[in-house]
């Protein structure tokens, strides 16, 4: 019996078996994946004979083992092309594959027409150039799809790619059946795990549930391995190196980085309307889990935060996904733009994959206006890449099956299309302004460690909170991000005087000593922003606030 679900497999094979094509494309980049397929074609198949084609090997046979089940790789030897590996000599010197593609195909063609055959074709993206397609494949590909002969004899042509629109253009896919299996399901990954702990006598049925959900986003190759790692370290599947194998991983993408937050709202100095909400709408309801499936109330789909640079938008963020004790990703969207035509949006098509399997989870998109906005007639390569990434994001943000909840930030919601904006996708707009007198009072303590986890300075101050409150006094319009800053000048300060100890005179200094403009229209436009934007009469009313 197979250890993972193969119903992807079954109902690729009953597409052609149902002559839609007789060419089947699986997406995956999971070599468990590959297996599987090759092990299910060799154990419950009837093709006569298969035959597998890569770029490194070439052309070879697969002879079917029926005592195991398994198919086994050997080199025929039935002609060059079929089976037979080049040697060193028997390259010319323009050859710079194993086997030319052209010559494997048409010698498989025949082959193909002639008895039920099954050909797989793996490894064939050319990762020198995204932009470089076969044309001798597409031909191929276009020819076999319908051809009377291939489907008499019910041969079939298998393409295994972990992106097929680098092998084929539009119109060649369109003749073939496209099936893209699961990352790993939830009932994969608990197999995989309980196979693995047996092999390894492991007792992990007391954290199996866990293990699991920690697991989630790796596919099954990514899935074993991890779990080796962990337990050459740690003798066990140890939940605490698993995630940081995984994030190890994941960050290995370019596009995408989990993080596990180490500070919650407690850390976070005002904004206490906002946190109130969150809790209410996100955190509560989380909590009351049964209470909310009683009403079928589902959590927001999207929520934006907007304001100023330095507002805290991001720490809000950090500090939502510790308070959920969910997964916090972060798409590392200054990444996502590729040189190459159609890179970003396959990129961008993984990066939601993999999140969509390690959901619930808080996935935070800063500058969610780079891809916020449609583009208008310009037809160059980068219009059509943004466009492209466009449509992919408002697809997701509205997608109903969706479990990630997407925390947006920008400082200019005017620029994005209203497309992004309307309920059901972004479901409420929320405004992060300059701190008020209170919330400059705890974020200063914040910083200075007499409040929530911080690291708290040496000091030599009596009388702390009345400077504390000195210095609120004469920071207003301050963003979060400069009272860190002062406080860091403070320390400086003590650090250049040669002292260990923070004195008043430090922090006098730097209060002192920082400067910023009149923001006076920077308050008015976003509080502007507020009546525009804000759907929520909690967050409108701050528009009137001085």
């Amino acid at each position: 019996m197979d250890l993972f679900n193969d119903q992807w497999i079954k109902k690729g094979l009953l597409k052609c078996e149902s002559r839609y094509s007789n060419v089947l494309c699986f997406e995956t980049n999971d070599p468990k994946r590959f297996d599987q397929l090759l092990n299910h074609i060799g154990r419950e198949s009837a093709y006569e004979e298969l035959y597998l084609y890569d770029k490194w090997n070439g052309l070879r046979q697969l002879d079917k083992n029926g005592n195991k089940g398994n198919i086994d790789l050997i080199f025929k030897g039935v002609h060059r092309g079929i089976g037979s590996k080049f040697s060193l000599d028997d390259r010319t010197s323009n050859e710079s594959n194993v086997i030319d593609i052209r010559e494997a195909l048409r010698d498989v063609d025949k082959i193909l027409r002639n008895r039920r055959t099954a050909l797989i074709l793996r490894n064939l993206e050319d990762h020198r150039d995204q932009l470089m397609r076969s044309e001798d494949l597409i031909d191929a590909i276009r020819s076999w799809a319908t051809d009377p002969d291939i489907i008499y004899n019910n041969s079939i042509i298998i393409l295994v790619a972990s992106d097929i629109s680098k092998l084929l253009d539009d119109y060649t896919l369109s003749l073939a059946v496209l099936i893209r299996p699961d990352i790993a399901c939830k009932k994969d990954r608990e197999n995989l795990i309980k196979d693995s702990a047996k092999k390894n006598n492991i007792d992990v049925e007391d954290r199996k549930s866990a293990l699991v959900t920690v697991t989630s986003g790796l596919n099954l190759h990514q899935l074993e391995s991890t779990l080796l790692e962990s337990h050459s370290i740690t003798r066990d599947f140890d939940i605490e190196k698993i995630k940081e194998i995984k994030s190890d991983l994941i960050r290995r993408s370019d596009l995408m980085e989990v993080i596990e937050p180490e500070e919650g709202f407690n850390s976070i100095g005002g904004y206490d309307e906002i946190k109130s909400f969150i809790n209410n709408v996100i955190i509560d309801v989380l909590k009351n889990e049964g209470r909310a499936k009683k009403l079928a109330l589902r959590l927001p789909r999207g929520i934006l935060l907007f304001g100023p640079p330095g507002t805290g938008k991001t720490y809000f963020a950090k500090a939502l996904a510790k308070e959920t004790n969910l997964p916090f990703i972060n798409m590392k969207t200054e990444n996502l733009f590729s040189k190459y035509l159609g890179e970003s949006g396959r990129r961008f098509k993984n990066a939601i994959e993999i999140t969509e399997q390690m959901s619930p989870a808080i996935v935070f998109i800063d500058e969610i206006d780079r891809f916020g906005k449609r583009t208008g007639g310009d037809e160059s390569g980068a219009s059509q890449e943004t466009s492209r990434v466009f449509s992919q994001v408002l697809e997701w943000l509205g997608d109903p099956k969706r479990q990630a909840i997407i925390i947006g930030t920008t400082n200019e919601p005017g620029k994005m299309d209203e497309a992004f904006l309307r309920t059901g996708r972004f479901d409420y707009k929320i405004p992060f302004l300059y701190p008020d007198k209170k919330a400059r009072k705890d974020i200063l303590r914040i910083h200075l460690g007499l409040k929530g986890n911080k690291e708290k300075p040496d000091m030599n101050i009596q009388n702390i909170e009345n400077i504390i409150d000195t210095i609120v006094d004469k920071t207003e319009d301050i963003s979060g991000a400069e009272i860190e800053e002062l406080v860091n000048r403070a320390k400086r300060n003590a650090f250049k005087n040669h002292r260990n100890l923070l004195e008043p005179e430090d922090l006098n200094y730097a209060s002192d000593s920082f400067t910023h403009p009149d923001r006076t229209e920077i308050k008015q436009k976003y509080k502007d922003l507020i009546l525009k934007f804000s759907d929520n009469a909690e967050f409108s009313k701050l528009s009137s606030e001085e």
